[in-house]
């Protein structure tokens, strides 16, 4: 994307915009955005997005999230060694 949305966010809602460059393995990489005070809710999380992704390559996502909520982001990748 060129710095612009698909999405539009209404009401209490700001855009999440990720943008990712994948290794040999995306497979590996997955994300979650949990709720800080309720850690036990993940709002929004990779869920096999990146199964099948090709490597090397970039990968833009987006959600609207909430403005009232104090909100964490996790990236991990299984097999950070690639």
């Amino acid at each position: 994307m060129n710095g612009g949305s698909c999405q539009d966010c209404t009401g209490n809602s700001s855009l999440f915009q990720l943008s990712i460059r994948f290794d040999e393995q995306p497979g590996d990489i997955n994300w979650e955005i949990r709720d800080l005070e309720n850690c036990q809710y993940t709002f929004w999380k990779s869920e096999n997005m990146t199964l099948g992704e090709e490597g090397n390559t970039y990968r833009y996502y987006e959600k609207c999230i909430p403005n009232d909520k104090c909100l964490i982001f996790n990236l991990t990748d299984s097999n950070p060694s690639h």
